[in-house]
């Protein structure tokens, strides 16, 4: 799923384990994150829809913006991306470009508040990527399905 990363505070992999897996809601698709890839099974009758947005510190909310916050908009704007085509979220990756000011209860926050979004909107994560970077950037790339037997 993801690359290492020497990150001051955990490692990356600490933070897949403890505060990612549970994003995947053990779906096979994830492959548990075992793998740098995942795989979609597309069924008869349905296109796959792709999005992605990419939300900057200091561009797209402020340093001072709450995990929940910050959360919530990545989600939202793929969900509304998605909606707009007239498909349902599937799946998605996520890519997480961490400052060292990022520490365990940042982390905690996010993710708890991506778990309760993924169960609202029945979508679960399949994958992405972990950083060093000067400033926060969290991106999602989003998959959904459209019934193409309407």
């Amino acid at each position: 799923m993801m690359k290492k990363n020497n990150h001051n505070l955990f490692s990356e992999d600490q933070i897949i384990y403890n505060y990612l897996r549970k994003l995947n809601f053990n779906k096979k698709a994830s492959l548990n994150f075992q793998n740098d890839g995942a795989y979609i099974e597309i069924k008869k009758k349905l296109d796959l829809v792709v999005t992605n947005d990419a939300i900057v510190e200091n561009i797209d909310f402020f340093t001072s913006d709450s995990p929940e916050s910050i959360a919530q908009k990545i989600i939202i704007y793929n969900l509304s991306d998605l909606a707009s085509m007239g498909a349902k979220p599937y799946a998605y990756t996520l890519t997480l470009l961490l400052p060292e000011s990022i520490n365990k209860s940042w982390i905690l926050k996010f993710t708890k508040k991506l778990y309760y979004l993924q169960k609202k909107f029945n979508f679960f994560l399949i994958g992405g990527d972990i950083s060093k970077s000067k400033q926060l950037s969290v991106s999602a790339n989003f998959l959904g399905m459209l019934n193409t037997n309407l």
